[in-house]
């Protein structure tokens, strides 16, 4: 512009000398050719300022493509400390020819760092699979793994290995649900895992869902039934007893337990038990003393069970009940044969249809009490055997030994 000023300032510098010199005519026109002379001087002059911003803006452009084309092309990934079970060769599963891994990790780096890099034409074995992932970290890594026959992805939600002996494959299960952020149960049952090898993995992945059949000295349930019972009488001299049930926690599902006539006494698996409806614990030993056997004296346990419907421990030595408090819910209550002598809690039962209190240390005029609170319930008093006045011929209790045959939920004890 500093330029086109100075032109533009002769131009008019001559027209005024020669207006001065008297040409006639001419000293009239030469103002107006002076105008026109700046006019395309200006327009020239911006055209070639916005042709200079083009180009500039032209080698902006080109200079970033170039930048971001070789970033993409310096993309490494860090090989160092690569483990010996995964530096093996691998299966091209297109081409059907061996590769290195160490061609795996350059196909991988052709993505870029930050792409989606599928390896499913790649047979990985999990060594690799987790060295890539821990490698691959700002990408997608897609990859399948086949575990005898059991076609396995990242995104899996279900899985179920039942009847695979994963055990003999020597399969680091604790890796491989490492990799699986969207699993949410996995079906692990006769796999060849001992009760605490199970339990172990469960309890290192809470999040999933483990099915397995925990194997009992007797008996075997699955972690995911909803009811069980030991089926056992008094006159049976096989027992279930706290090194055992104590698997029993893993069972969360439960909605019906028996656990009647075993020497059962630790009931801690009972605050994993959220569903539990109904429960046995008739006549459950817990030692012996001078000669006597002493029964189970302690259902505190029983505050971690609030949904609880059916509910019998006769022929025991509880004498705090104060854990009714948290049972509200309770239809079906038997606590005959127990020292209990403070009936309090029994009161604040609104939904009681049945108690049988024989045998205790209540006075009856508490019993008279509950008679009143509870008009239209069936109250016994007075009996022997626990079970007599038809304790057992009811439809809930029809209901609940059809449930311990057949692993469901009746429905007189659904939700």
């Amino acid at each position: 512009m500093r330029h086109f000023r100075y032109y533009t300032g002769i131009v008019i510098l001559v027209t005024m000398m020669f207006g001065m010199s008297g040409c006639g005519n001419e000293s009239i026109d030469a103002p107006a050719e002076a105008l026109s002379a700046e006019k395309d001087i200006s327009q020239e002059a911006e055209q070639k300022a916005a042709a200079q911003e083009s180009a500039a803006a032209s080698v902006e452009e080109t200079t970033t493509e170039n930048i971001t084309e070789e970033e993409s092309a310096g993309y490494q990934i860090d090989r160092s400390g690569i483990p010996d079970d995964a530096n093996v060769q691998a299966m091209n599963l297109t081409t059907n020819t061996a590769v290195t891994y160490g061609e795996v990790l350059d196909y991988v780096e052709q993505q870029g760092g930050t792409g989606l890099a599928d390896v499913r034409d790649y047979c990985l074995n999990l060594p690799q699979i987790l060295d890539l992932t821990e490698r691959y970290q700002d990408g997608e890594l897609v990859w399948e793994l086949d575990v005898d026959g059991v076609q396995i992805s990242p995104d899996v939600h279900e899985l179920d290995f039942s009847g695979h002996d994963l055990a003999a494959l020597d399969l680091d299960m604790y890796t491989l649900l490492g990799l699986l952020p969207d699993l949410e149960k996995i079906d692990m049952c006769q796999c060849g895992f001992s009760n605490d090898e199970m339990a172990a993995l469960q309890d290192a992945f809470p999040e999933i869902k483990i099915v397995w059949e925990i194997v009992l000295s007797h008996w075997t349930i699955r972690t995911d039934a909803v009811a069980f019972s030991t089926m056992k009488t008094c006159a049976q001299t096989f027992y279930l007893n706290d090194d055992e049930a104590k698997y029993l926690k893993y069972c969360t599902d439960l909605v019906a337990l028996d656990l009647g006539h075993n020497y059962v006494t630790d009931l801690s698996f009972l605050q994993f038990m959220p569903e539990l409806k109904i429960l046995i614990l008739v006549d459950n030993v817990k030692g012996w003393e001078n000669g006597k056997i002493r029964r189970i004296d302690d259902l505190s346990m029983l505050q971690y069970v609030p949904k609880l419907e059916y509910l019998e421990f006769f022929c025991n030595r509880v004498q705090d009940i104060s854990f009714l408090q948290y049972t509200p819910n309770l239809v079906d209550l038997n606590i005959s044969y127990n020292p209990v002598s403070d009936a309090s809690y029994l009161f604040e039962l609104p939904k009681l249809e049945r108690l049988f209190l024989e045998h205790t240390k209540i006075p009856y005029s508490e019993f008279e009490r509950l008679q009143e609170t509870y008009p239209n319930a069936q109250l016994e008093y007075y009996g022997e055997g626990s079970i007599d006045h038809d304790w057992r011929k009811h439809e809930r209790y029809y209901a609940m030994r059809d449930m311990f045959k057949n692993n469901y939920v009746h429905p007189l004890f659904a939700d």
